[in-house]
């Protein structure tokens, strides 16, 4: 699979990853950036390509998740 095909499925995924941080976190640019980490995340994986579209969509929830929380955890420790 090259890089365009790769892109295009990551593509598909950008708004609901978005809409899940966004549905987390209530801040447009928090969520802008825990959805790029995501996605930035989920595309370091070779198997998300191959996997099925609920697997996908699965797999960049849980990276949201975990982005959100670290970004939070971060937060914290600099207060």
């Amino acid at each position: 699979m090259d890089n365009l095909q790769k892109a295009e499925i990551l593509r598909q995924h950008e708004t609901y990853c978005y809409q899940v941080c966004y549905c987390l976190i209530q801040d447009e640019q928090q969520s802008f950036q825990a959805a790029s980490r995501a996605l930035l995340e989920v595309a370091r994986d070779p198997v998300f390509f191959t996997d099925t579209v609920d697997g996908q969509k699965k797999k960049v929830v849980l990276a949201a998740v975990r982005c959100i929380t670290h970004a939070r955890s971060d937060q914290a420790s600099l207060q």
